[in-house]
């Protein structure tokens, strides 16, 4: 595809969505002040705290071993530094591991192909989303919250050690950085211009789904939710008849959706680091998550 033909397309696409608010403007007034809503209930109070400690986290992690570091860069044939990015996205959520990539690969521990592998295997939704969002708030199963997580986690672990063929063995030693001070108030600075774009991309993606969700049978509009916006992905497909909600779900929380993948390029362009690597292995994460839990689907049923 030409530029000029990519350029056509976003005009077609840009004057769509224009009509659209225009047409559906009380709609989309609604979806924005219910995204602004839940950003100040749960994204930002959850986000905040973990963005400034990942800066901390990074500005001493060439000092401090992480308790699986060699294993983890044996397996992944990644610094051990990369743990740090792995561990603060599995536990905290999009988009920290993405940001605590970028941050590495800043600092010169990661090149640019080890920041783009990093990005990706760390770029996932932590367990209090999973859990408490998805499966106590959407599904009423704490079972079904951890069962979508696990499936999350090992279809980027096993995605990462697919990735790895053909790269270099990685010595296990922790690189050689240069010396590095956390200052709390550029790391609240840093967090807050990323809260920012985070949460308005969720405000936009939530405003683009709302009016098209409306006009579509139940199972297209949860399938054009999952593909846009995560927490509304999985909110459809709550609605959906069990066994295909909870693929549905499971599906949406592996691939993220176009909102978090833009979120991580919020962490990742600045940086330098380009985001289709990212896409790519994002949507081979989402295929192996749905024959993970295809496979795995009657344990919770």
């Amino acid at each position: 595809m030409t530029a000029k033909q990519r350029a056509h397309i976003l005009f077609v696409i840009a004057l769509l969505l224009l009509i659209l608010s225009i047409a559906e403007g009380e709609q989309i007034s609604e979806a924005i002040r219910a995204s602004l809503s839940l950003c100040a209930r749960s994204l930002i109070p959850a986000l905040l705290p973990s963005l400034v400690v990942s800066g901390l986290l990074v500005s001493v992690a060439a000092e401090v071993r992480m308790p699986f570091d060699a294993f983890f860069s044996r397996i992944f044939r990644l610094p051990r530094i990369a743990a740090t990015a792995f561990l603060l996205g599995a536990l905290c959520g999009f988009p920290i591991g993405a940001h605590t990539a970028a941050q590495l690969f800043e600092r010169g521990a990661l090149s640019r192909e080890e920041a783009e592998r990093t990005a990706a295997l760390s770029a996932n939704t932590g367990p209090t989303f999973c859990v408490l969002a998805v499966g106590v708030g959407f599904f009423e199963s704490v079972r079904v919250g951890w069962w979508i997580y696990a499936i999350q986690l090992s279809s980027a672990i096993l995605l990462g050690i697919i990735d790895r063929r053909g790269k270099g063995s990685k010595s296990t030693a922790a690189p050689a950085l240069a010396a590095s001070s956390f200052s709390f108030s550029d790391g609240i600075y840093r967090a807050a211009i990323t809260l920012l774009s985070v949460s308005a991309t969720v405000c936009f993606f939530s405003a683009v789904c709302a009016p098209l969700a409306h006009h579509l049978p139940p199972f297209p509009a949860a399938l054009l939710s999952a593909i846009l916006e995560v927490g509304g992905g999985c909110y459809a497909a709550s609605r959906l008849t069990p066994p295909f909600g909870m693929l549905l779900a499971s599906f949406s929380v592996s691939l993220s959706g176009i909102s978090v993948l833009l979120q991580s390029a919020a962490a990742l362009t600045p940086s330098g680091i380009g985001i289709a690597p990212l896409v790519k292995r994002k949507l081979a994460q989402a295929a192996l998550a749905l024959i993970l839990s295809l496979l795995t689907l009657p344990t919770v049923m």
